[in-house]
């Protein structure tokens, strides 16, 4: 366990900047000014960099309007900052968007919102063929006008309609939607493609609507302005020590990983058709790789002691593991919040290759939240189980729920038995038995499903979601965890509502809960 203030203060001493570092972190600014003026995001207030100057970072692939844990990355990174700049520390929050992942996961051009159906969830978004999922996804076009348009609208009217199914007269979701489809319209209008798209949404819901002071920027233009080939040069020079700390942090932690192949380059090479392909060191100072889509093979020379990946670099990209490394190294990074997914597993092999090498190693930071409010499709849902089986809200608070549905379901189970006994007509109860345990199961999965942050910026309150945020913040504590050597902070959040006005968020949270844990309806 450790304190939040504790934590602050470390970071304000925790790594001075040396030359190189201090010239990267200068270059990078100038990168994220690019990303800002494209995605008209206006520039952050001017940081003079030196020696003392405190690095934060974050990083995401760049997904359709992801849910809400994603954001709240970029929440404490800002949130991290400000802190520091109370103790008269200088910090900058870094926010690097993973352009050049491959296209595979249907994350980055789909989502998901509640949906009154057996899944729980509505999909929303777009497909891409499959002839194109293996391209990076920095090399996939937007959507075309009428598709987008088609989609988002129908996104709005879905909304809207559940706002008209629960007769309600309040203005959340149509004030609130036609200022977040501005911001939609305006991101693609201005992205180039697929991934800017989804970076522009991304930073100016942080900007606009979250108000965070954050330098956003793509990791393709690191490749494309040659930032960190030093970095990559003494690494690839240490190829053999790399690889076998890499393999050996797998074997040693039981990580579900695969290992490096032996003379595994921990770089990716973009073939022309668009595809990333794994390089491996070659004879006669080459790197060799052939592309499993358009068949070329590719001959890198880069080099005795790799004195041309430069070259190269603006067609290559890092691996994950690689990206930690350099980043951390030669930004000098002080704080870096990850995710909870497969980053914390690579974070650990990072963790083991910056200590043999004598690196800079950054503190890492997770935020484990799940999100408590109810939305129209939430509160359409509620309605539902008050008008069909009686049950009142002081019902779910003290969890009773069950028992009464139970109840109800085998009252009407009893008489169907006793007409099928009586060889009487049972198919029209039979029939609505079956259509309330439907219902039933909608209602569950309603709120146990994972939406997009869209859900979330539709129903509740804009300018509550930040205060909310940092009030759940600031009155956790930090936790380490034990397996990564990282820190989490572990706290939901719960939000009042305008469709269910007077009941507490504390309230809220446990109706979420309740609601989201039935089960047993047959």
């Amino acid at each position: 366990m450790m304190k939040k203030n504790d934590l602050i203060q470390d970071l304000t001493t925790y790594h001075s900047l040396n030359e190189n570092q201090e010239r990267n972190l200068n270059k990078i600014v100038e990168i994220s000014n690019k990303f800002h003026e494209e995605a008209d995001l206006g520039l952050n207030n001017s940081l003079v960099i030196d020696k003392n100057t405190i690095v934060l970072e974050s990083s995401h692939q760049p997904n359709f309007i992801p849910y809400p844990g994603t954001f709240k990355k970029a929440f404490l990174l800002d949130w991290f900052r400000e802190k520091i700049g109370e103790q008269k520390g200088d910090a900058i929050a870094l926010y690097g968007f993973l352009d050049q992942n491959l296209s595979t996961a249907s994350l980055l051009y789909q989502n998901q919102i509640p949906g009154f159906k057996k899944t729980g969830k509505k999909k929303i978004g777009f497909n891409i063929g499959k002839d194109s999922s293996w391209k990076c996804f920095n090399k996939i076009n937007k959507p075309d006008h009428d598709l987008w348009e088609k989609e988002i609208n129908g996104i709005k009217e879905y909304y809207l309609e559940y706002a008209k199914k629960n007769n309600s007269k309040i203005p959340t979701v149509t004030n609130n939607i036609d200022d977040i489809d501005e911001l939609l319209w305006k991101s693609y209008e201005r992205a180039g493609n697929f991934s800017d798209v989804n970076a522009f949404i991304y930073s100016k819901f942080c900007r606009e609507i979250l108000d965070l002071n954050i330098n956003f920027f793509r990791y393709s233009d690191i490749h494309n302005e040659k930032l960190f080939v030093d970095e990559c040069r003494w690494i690839l020079q240490n190829l053999e020590k790399y690889n076998r700390v890499y393999n050996n942090a797998i074997e040693s932690r039981g990580l579900n990983i695969k290992k490096a192949a032996e003379f595994q380059i921990p770089l990716w090479y973009h073939c022309e058709c668009g595809r990333k392909i794994p390089l491996f060191a070659g004879a006669d100072n080459s790197s060799v790789g052939e592309c499993l889509t358009c068949g070329k093979k590719h001959n890198l020379f880069l080099g005795s002691e790799y004195e041309w990946v430069e070259k190269y670099y603006d067609k290559m990209g890092l691996n994950a593991v690689m990206r930690d490394i350099v980043f951390s190294e030669g930004l000098g990074e002080s704080l870096y919040i990850s995710g909870k997914g497969g980053s914390l597993e690579y974070g650990i092999i990072s963790h083991e290759i910056l200590k043999a090498f004598q690196y800079n190693i950054p503190v890492i930071l997770s935020w484990f939240s799940n999100d408590y409010y109810i939305g129209a499709v939430h509160y359409y849902s509620l309605c539902v189980l008050k008008n069909s089986f009686k049950i009142q809200i002081k019902d779910i608070l003290d969890n009773s729920t069950n028992d009464k549905i139970s109840s109800i379901t085998s009252d009407i189970s009893d008489k169907i038995q006793l007409l099928k006994n009586n060889g009487e007509d049972f198919k029209k109860i039979e029939y609505k038995y079956n259509n309330l345990i439907n219902m039933l199961y909608n209602i569950q999965k309603s709120f146990a499903s994972v939406p997009s942050f869209y859900d979330l910026l539709v129903c509740t309150d804009l300018s509550s979601i930040k205060e909310k945020w940092r009030n759940s913040v600031e009155i956790s504590d930090i936790e380490t965890i034990e397996k990564s050597g990282t820190y989490a902070i572990i706290s939901d959040v719960c939000y009042g509502t305008d469709f269910m006005a007077g009941i507490s968020p504390e309230n809220i949270c446990l109706i979420h809960r309740n609601i989201s844990s039935l089960g047993g309806f047959e």
